[in-house]
C-alpha cells in the first residue's frame, strides 16, 4: 500500500484514489468532510432562520388573506346592498311619516281660536260700545257692546254641519252659557248678536237677528267664512272647550 500525504497533511493510499465517485460524494456530519474540504472551508450550518425576513413573510402572508377575506365581503355586500338599502328607506321612510302624523296631530291639538258674542246697542257716545264691519263682501256697520256676553268658554261643543248646499256652525253652550243665551235673546228680540273670533286673523263673522228665545243653548249661524276657516275654528273651539272641562274636574 502506497501511502502519503496530501496538502491538508491527512495520510492517503493508494486504495484511498481508488474509491468510486458515489463514496466520495458521501458527507458526513460536517456535510464536506470526504470532499476534504473541511480543512480550508468551514461547514455550512443553518440553526434558524432570519427572524426579520421570516416575519416579514409572515405578515406578507396575513396582509393577502385580510385583502383576500375583504375583497369577497365586500362582493357579497355589494350582491344584498340594494335589498338593504330599500329596506332602510323604507324604515326611513314610515319613521318621517309618523314623525310628521304625531307632529300635524301634535299642532291640531295645540290650535286654540276664540269665539265671542256681543249684543247689539244703540250708541251712548260711551267708550263702551263701537261700531263693527260685519260681512267683508258687502260690509255693514253694526254697533255693540265691546264686552262679550258669550264666550268659548262656556262652550261645551261646536261642529260644521251641513245646510242645503251650504254650512253653518253649530254652538252648544254649557249649563250657565245656555241660561245667559235664553235670557239675553228674550229680552233682546229684533237685536243682533254679533260673532267674533279669532282663528289666526280676527274677523266678525255673522250678526244675525234674535228671533225667538233660545233656551236649549244650541246657537246656530252661517259665518262669513270658508268651510276650512270653519273647521278650524271648531277645532279651535273644541280644543279650549275640553281644556275647560278638563279644569272643572
Amino acid at each position: 500500500m502506497i501511502a502519503r500525504l496530501n496538502s491538508c497533511g491527512r495520510v492517503v493510499t493508494k486504495k484511498d484514489h481508488r474509491l468510486r465517485w458515489s463514496t466520495l460524494m458521501r458527507t458526513d456530519a460536517s456535510g464536506f468532510d470526504r470532499l476534504g474540504f473541511q480543512c480550508f472551508l468551514f461547514p455550512l450550518e443553518i440553526s434558524r432562520p432570519t427572524f426579520p425576513l421570516y416575519n416579514f413573510i409572515r405578515l406578507l402572508a396575513h396582509k393577502y388573506l385580510y385583502i383576500a377575506n375583504t375583497l369577497s365581503l365586500c362582493s357579497a355586500t355589494m350582491i344584498i346592498r340594494p335589498g338593504h338599502f330599500n329596506t332602510y328607506l323604507l324604515l326611513a321612510l314610515c319613521l318621517a311619516f309618523a314623525g310628521g302624523c304625531q307632529t300635524a296631530e301634535s299642532k291640531r291639538k295645540k290650535e286654540r281660536c276664540t269665539l265671542r258674542l256681543h249684543l247689539e246697542v244703540n250708541r251712548d257716545g260711551t267708550d263702551r260700545n263701537e261700531p263693527v264691519p260685519i260681512y267683508r263682501a258687502k260690509p255693514m256697520q253694526v254697533n255693540v257692546k265691546k264686552k262679550p256676553f258669550l264666550d268659548e268658554g262656556h262652550v261645551v261643543k261646536a261642529a260644521v254641519i251641513d245646510d242645503l248646499g251650504s254650512f253653518v256652525l253649530q254652538i252648544q253652550f254649557d249649563r250657565e252659557g245656555t241660561l245667559l243665551l235664553e235670557q239675553y235673546t228674550t229680552a233682546n228680540r229684533g237685536q243682533r248678536v254679533a260673532i267674533f273670533s279669532q282663528f289666526g286673523e280676527g274677523r266678525w263673522l255673522a250678526a244675525p237677528v234674535i228671533s225667538h228665545r233660545i233656551a236649549d243653548g244650541l246657537f246656530t249661524f252661517t259665518p262669513d267664512a270658508t268651510r276650512e276657516e270653519a273647521e278650524k275654528i271648531v277645532l279651535g273651539v273644541n280644543n279650549v272647550a275640553r281644556e275647560v272641562i278638563k279644569r272643572s274636574k
